[in-house]
C-alpha cells in the first residue's frame, strides 16, 4: 500500500482561532500591541427572591500569550530534526527541516490570523512565530549565555543567510499521513480551510471520519507540524541550523530585553538578507553537506555503455613457459605463440580462443605433471613437479586424457585455465594466516571429538584383550549362560535371544542369576556334592537339557484313586448346536431366590423376548470358546547353542560396542545443510573448514585485469552488461582449494585434503550488507559444488563433468544457463548503498497489428501488473573499490533484450529504485547551465507522460523564477514569475507554485526515485 500525504497550510486551535487581527504580510496593516486581547463574555443566569429569572453578561478582556512571552521550548515538543545532528554527507539540493508533535505548534503564539488576498487564490498565509535558518560557520558567532537562552550574533553583509521576512508563511505546514477526503484534494491538500478542519469537532461535520480532528482522536500520531529552511545549500560545507523567533518581540524576550506593551507584535525580527544582530536560539544542530548530487541526479548520470569484444582478453605468451620440455614443444611444433586469456567476466557472447587437440603443448605438459608419480613407483628419490590441481578430490596421481575430457584435464592441461588455478593458489598463499585463523577457530569441537575417539580407541583395545581371553575361549553353553543380562538386547533374527530360548526346550530360568548362584562351584549345593565325590558342570547340564538327556520337568501322573474331570462332548457346545435348540415362549430369567412361574413349552407359541436375548448371547460365546486352541503339553525344540553363542560374540565384540557408543556421543554436522551424520569408525575426524568469504576481492587486489582484461576502461558514470565466465571461476576456485589443502597439512591440521574450503567466489547476498539467515539457503548460494561432487551424477563410479558446469546457481537454471552481470561505475552505490536494482519485465504499449511491421519503433513500458514473474532480483552483489559495482542476474541476453518482431518478447528493464525513508523536500540538481532553464518545468521524456510534474522541479527553475535581483541563496516567491508546468494549463492535482505553505510542501516534496533502463541499451 502506498503512503498518502496531506498538507495543510496551518492549524489554529483554542482561543487562537478567535484572533481577528490580520497577519501583516507586507506591512500594510497598522501596528499591533505586544499581546492580542480578546473579549470574553460570561453569561450568568440569576433568579430573584420573588422567583423572577434573568441573565447578566459579564465582559472581560483576556490577553493571549504571544512570542514576547516565550523564553524557551521544551525539547520533547520536537520529534525530528533533519538531517540528523552531525550528519556529514547531506545532499545539498535538499532542504533542512524540523518537526513538532503538536500540529498547531508553529502558529500557536502567532498574534494574527490568516487573510485572503483580493483574488481569493493565495489563501491561508500565516507566519509562524518561529523560523528555521541555517548558517555557515563564518556567518555567526556564539555569544555569552545571558541566563535565559543561548544566543548567536549574526554578521551577514551580502545577504543569503536569511529568507525574505515577508515569506516565512511559506515554510511552515501541517503534514498528515492520511487522506483527509473532503478536506483535502490529492496529496497536495492545498486549498483547504484549516479553520473548517478544526471547527468540525463542534459542527455538523463532526461525524465525518475524514476530518483531521476525528482522525487525531483515533490516532494522535497521524500528523505533525513542520518548518522548512528554504536555503540552497552548497556542497561540502558545514552548517548550523537554528530555530529562532520570527517576530521582533520574540527576539527581544529571548535575549532578556524588555518587551514594551506598545511594541508591534507583528514586526519581523529581521529585514532583508543582510542581517547584523543577535538572535536567541530555541534549538540548534550541526550537519555538513556532501558532494553535489542526490539519488536522482546520480542515477541520471549513469549512461548505458555496450562493452564490445575489443576488451575481455589479454594475450599470454606460450613460447617461454619456464620449462625446457614445454619450451621445446612450443617452439618446434604448431603451438600458437600467444593465446587470449579471458577473465571471470567477459562481454556477452564472447567465446574463448580455439585450443586445438591433440596439442603437443598439452601432451608435453601431461608428461611433466605425471613425472612425479612415475618416479615414486620406480625410484627412491622423489621428483618435485607442478601440481595436478584437484588430484586429491578425484584420488588420482596421473592424467590420462585430453584437455577436453573433463574438468580435471581441462584445468591442468589448458594453459589458460591452469593460469587461473595458479592465481587461485597465489591468493591463498597471500592470505594464508587469515585463512588458517578461520580454520583453527572451527577445529575446537573436532579436536574434542578426536580426544574422545582416542579414549574410545584405548577402551576398545583393552576390552578386546579381555574379550579374547574371557569370552572367545568359553564353550558355546557358557557364552550363552554368562550373556544372560543381554539376552533381551541381542537380536540376530527377527526376535531376541531371550525369545529364542523361551521357544526352545531350555527354560530361561536356567540362565537366571538364581540358577547361576546355585550351580556356582562355591555354592552350598556344589560343596555338598563335592563332599560325596560329585560335581556340577554347568555347560554339561545346559547341553544335557538341550538335547533331551536331562529334563527340567516330567509328565504329570495323577495319584491313584483320584477322580478325573469328565470332559463333556464338544459337539454340545458349538454355535450350530446352540442355535438348533428351539426357544420356549415361557423362558424367563429371574434374580436368584425369586419365584418364577412354571415352565411350559408349546412349539406353536413364539419364543419369549428373554429367550431370544439369551440365545443371542450364547451363540457368540460358544463361537469364541470354540476358536480357542487347545493347550499343548509339550517342550520346545532344541536350541542351536553354537549359533546363539556366535550371535552373542559378534554383538559383544568391542569394535562394535565401542563404535556404537561413539556414534551416540559424536555427530558430524554439514555446515551448509545443518544435517548430522554418524561416524563410521573410531578413526580421527578429518575436518574440512568452511571459509565462507567471497574471494573475488582478494583476486581483484592482485589486479582487476583478472576480473576482466580492460575492466578499468569502463568509463565513469556508466552502466554495462557483462557475462560471467564460469570456466575461469571454477579453475580459480580449484586452485585455491588445492593450495588450502596443502597449507592445512603443513600446519598440522587434521584433514584428508579432499575438502572444499572455499565455495563462494562472489559472495552470498544480493545486498551489499545482508547475510543469509540460515545454513540451508547458504548451501544454494554457493558458486561451486563441493569439488568431490563435480560429477555428472553423484556416485563413486560417475564420470567427471566438463569445466564450467559445477555451479549450484547455474545448474538449477537448466543446461547452458548463463549469469549476466550488471556493472555500474559511479558514485551511486557508494552514496546510496541501499539502492535497489532489479529487472522488471517490459510490455509493448500496443499490439503489432496497430503499427506496420517490423514494429521497430514500438515503445516499451514497464509491466506493473504485480506478477512475481515480472520481477527478477539479483542473486549476488560485489564491489571493487572505489566505484565499480556488480550485480548478478540469472538470465540470458536474449530474454532481457527482447525482440522487436515478437509480441511475446518485450524484454526487461533494469530498474534503479531509491529506498523509501525520510520525507525529503528540495529540488533536482541542475545538470545544465542556468541559462538553459526557465520558470516552466518541461515534460520529462523518460516519465512516459505527456505533461510535466512537480517531481521534476529543478533548482534552475527556482532561480530563474525568482529573478536575479531577488535570488540570494534562498527560495524567493516572485509573484510576477510563478513556476508553471509545461503542457498543463490546470494541474490535475490543483496545486500551484507559491499559493500557500501546503502548496510549497507539495511542490518541493521529493518522491523516491525509480529509473528504468531497457536492457537493449546495454546489449549489442
Amino acid at each position: 500500500m502506498s503512503a498518502y500525504y496531506s498538507f495543510l497550510p496551518h492549524i489554529r486551535q483554542g482561543l487562537a482561532g478567535e484572533i481577528s487581527i490580520p497577519d501583516d504580510l507586507y506591512g500594510s496593516s497598522p501596528a499591533t500591541r505586544d499581546r492580542v486581547t480578546l473579549p470574553v463574555n460570561l453569561t450568568v443566569q440569576e433568579t430573584s427572591v420573588s422567583g423572577s429569572a434573568g441573565n447578566s453578561v459579564v465582559t472581560q478582556q483576556v490577553s493571549l500569550k504571544g512570542p514576547g512571552d516565550i523564553i524557551g521550548i521544551n525539547g520533547s515538543a520536537i520529534v525530528k530534526a533533519y538531517p540528523k545532528d552531525w550528519t556529514t554527507n547531506f545532499e545539498p539540493n535538499y532542504l533542512p527541516y524540523i518537526e513538532f508533535y503538536d500540529e498547531d505548534f508553529p502558529w500557536r503564539y502567532t498574534p494574527a490570523k490568516a487573510v485572503l488576498d483580493a483574488g481569493n487564490e493565495n489563501r491561508f498565509r500565516l507566519r509562524p512565530w518561529i523560523s528555521l535558518i541555517v548558517l555557515k560557520e563564518t556567518e555567526f558567532t556564539d555569544e555569552a549565555f545571558n541566563g535565559i537562552l543561548s544566543s548567536i550574533a549574526v554578521n551577514v553583509n551580502g545577504g543569503g543567510a536569511f529568507p525574505s521576512e515577508k515569506q516565512t508563511w511559506a515554510w511552515a505546514h501541517v503534514h498528515v499521513n492520511d487522506d483527509l477526503g473532503t478536506y483535502a484534494t490529492g496529496t497536495g491538500s492545498t486549498n483547504i480551510d484549516p479553520n473548517l478542519v478544526v471547527s468540525s469537532v463542534t459542527s455538523s461535520s463532526a461525524s465525518n471520519p475524514n476530518s483531521l480532528i476525528n482522525k487525531l482522536k483515533s490516532n494522535p500520531d497521524i500528523a505533525v507540524s513542520r518548518i522548512l529552511c528554504p536555503r540552497r545549500l552548497e556542497p561540502n560545507t558545514s552548517y548550523h541550523a537554528f530555530l529562532i523567533p520570527t517576530f521582533e518581540i520574540g527576539r527581544k524576550a529571548g535575549l532578556g530585553q524588555t518587551v514594551n506593551p506598545t511594541d508591534d507584535s507583528l514586526k519581523p525580527s529581521w529585514t532583508g538578507g543582510a542581517v547584523q544582530k543577535s538572535f536567541p536560539v530555541y534549538y540548534r544542530w550541526f550537519f555538513k553537506t556532501g558532494v553535489s548530487g542526490d539519488f536522482e541526479s546520480l542515477v541520471r548520470l549513469l549512461k548505458p555503455k555496450i562493452v564490445g569484444n575489443d576488451v575481455g582478453k589479454r594475450a599470454i605468451d606460450l613460447q617461454l613457459p619456464g620449462n625446457p620440455l614445454l619450451e621445446t614443444q612450443a617452439i618446434n611444433n604448431d603451438t600458437p605463440d600467444t593465446i587470449g586469456l579471458q577473465g571471470v567476466l567477459k562481454p556477452p557472447g564472447q567465446v574463448p580462443d580455439p585450443w586445438n587437440e591433440p596439442n603437443p603443448f598439452s601432451a608435453a605438459l601431461k608428461i611433466l605433471l605425471n613425472n612425479p608419480a612415475g618416479a615414486q613407483s620406480g625410484s627412491p628419490d622423489p621428483i618435485l613437479g607442478p601440481p595436478i590441481y584437484g588430484q586429491w578430490h578425484v584420488q588420482i596421481s596421473t592424467l590420462t586424457g585430453n584437455p577436453s575430457a573433463d574438468w580435471i584435464h581441462k584445468v591442468n592441461l589448458d594453459p589458460r585455465y591452469r593460469v587461473f588455478a595458479g592465481i587461485g593458489a597465489e591468493v591463498v598463499r597471500k592470505n594464508q594466516d587469515k585463512y588458517m585463523d578461520i580454520a583453527w577457530a572451527q577445529i575446537g569441537e573436532v579436536l574434542e571429538a578426536n580426544r574422545k575417539l582416542r579414549q574410545m580407541q584405548l577402551a576398545m583395545q583393552a576390552s578386546q584383550l579381555m574379550h579374547n581371553r574371557h569370552v572367545k575361549s568359553l564353550s558355546d553353553e557358557l557364552v550363552v549362560n554368562i550373556a544372560a543380562p543381554v539376552h533381551t538386547k541381542v537380536k540376530a533374527t527377527a526376535q531376541t535371544v531371550y525369545k529364542d530360548i523361551a521357544d526352545s526346550v531350555l527354560p530361561n530360568a536356567m540362565f537366571s542369576g538364581a540358577f547361576r548362584r546355585i550351580t556356582n562351584p562355591g555354592s552350598p549345593l556344589a560343596r555338598g556334592m563335592a563332599s560325596n565325590g560329585a560335581s556340577i558342570n554347568t555347560a554339561s547340564l545346559i547341553n544335557d537339557v538341550n538335547n533331551g538327556t536331562a529334563a527340567t520337568a516330567f509328565a504329570y501322573t495323577p495319584p491313584a484313586g483320584m477322580s478325573s474331570l469328565t470332559i463333556l462332548p464338544p459337539s454340545s457346545y458349538t454355535p450350530g448346536y446352540a442355535s438348533s435348540i428351539p426357544p420356549s415362549s415361557s423362558f424367563l430369567l429371574t434374580p436368584p431366590g425369586s419365584s418364577y412361574p412354571p415352565a411350559s413349552y408349546n412349539p406353536a407359541n413364539p419364543p419369549s423376548p428373554s429367550a431370544q436375548a439369551f440365545l443371542g448371547a450364547v451363540v457368540p460365546t460358544f463361537a469364541a470358546v470354540s476358536t480357542i486352541p487347545p493347550y499343548v503339553f509339550s517342550a520346545g525344540a532344541s536350541l542351536n547353542l553354537a549359533g546363539k553363542a556366535a550371535d552373542i560374540k559378534s554383538k559383544l565384540e568391542p569394535s562394535v560396542t565401542v563404535t556404537e557408543l561413539a556414534q551416540k556421543q559424536i555427530r558430524l554436522v554439514d555446515p551448509f545443510t545443518g544435517l548430522g551424520t554418524v561416524i563410521g569408525s573410531l578413526d580421527p575426524v578429518l575436518a574440512a573448514p568452511k571459509i565462507n568469504l567471497p574471494v573475488y576481492k582478494e583476486l581483484a587486489s592482485i589486479s582487476t585485469e583478472w576480473l576482466m582484461p580492460g575492466l578499468n576502461t569502463i568509463p565513469d558514470n556508466s552502466m554495462s552488461l557483462l557475462e560471467m565466465n564460469q570456466d575461469c571461476i571454477e579453475a580459480f576456485m580449484l586452485g585455491a582449494n588445492y593450495e588450502m589443502a596443502r597449507e592445512l597439512v603443513w600446519r598440522g591440521y587434521p584433514t584428508d585434503q579432499r575438502g572444499t574450503y572455499f565455495s563462494f567466489f562472489w559472495g552470498y547476498s544480493s545486498s551489499l550488507s545482508s547475510v543469509p539467515s540460515s545454513a540451508t539457503p547458504l548451501n544454494n548460494l554457493r558458486d561451486i559444488f563441493d569439488i568431490h561432487d563435480w560429477k555428472i551424477t553423484l556416485g563413486a563410479s560417475s564420470s567427471l563433468t566438463p569445466l564450467g558446469q559445477n555451479s549450484p546457481r547455474l545448474r538449477s537454471l537448466g543446461p547452458n544457463a548463463t549469469m549476466l552481470i550488471l556493472t555500474i561505475r559511479g558514485e551511486l552505490f557508494r552514496r546510496y548503498p541501499g539502492c535497489r536494482v532489479f529487472l522488471q519485465k517490459a510490455k509493448w504499449t500496443y499490439s503489432p497489428a496497430a503499427t506496420p511491421a517490423p514494429y521497430l519503433n514500438r515503445p516499451r513500458v514497464p509491466d506493473t501488473s504485480g506478477l512475481s514473474s515480472a520481477i527478477i532480483a539479483p542473486v549476488f552483489s560485489a564491489e571493487i573499490a572505489p566505484d565499480i559495482y556488480f550485480l548478478g542476474f540469472p538470465v540470458d541476453t536474449t530474454t532481457i533484450k527482447g525482440r522487436t518482431t515478437d509480441d511475446l518478447q518485450p524484454g526487461y528493464f533494469f530498474v534503479f529504485q531509491e529506498q523509501a525513508g525520510e520525507v525529503k523536500f528540495g529540488a533536482d540538481e541542475m545538470d545544465q547551465p542556468l541559462s538553459s532553464y526557465t520558470s516552466q518545468i518541461p515534460v520529462d521524456p523518460s516519465s512516459g507522460l505527456s505533461y510535466a510534474t512537480w517531481n521534476n522541479l529543478n533548482w534552475g527553475n527556482i532561480q530563474q523564477a525568482a529573478g536575479s535581483s531577488n535570488y540570494d541563496g534562498y527560495i524567493y516567491l516572485n509573484s510576477s514569475a510563478d513556476i508553471t508546468l509545461q503542457s498543463v494549463a490546470n494541474p490535475p492535482d490543483g496545486v500551484r507554485w507559491g499559493r500557500n505553505s501546503a502548496s510549497m510542501a507539495y511542490t518541493l516534496l521529493q518522491l523516491p526515485v525509480k529509473l528504468y533502463v531497457h536492457a537493449k541499451e546495454l546489449i549489442a
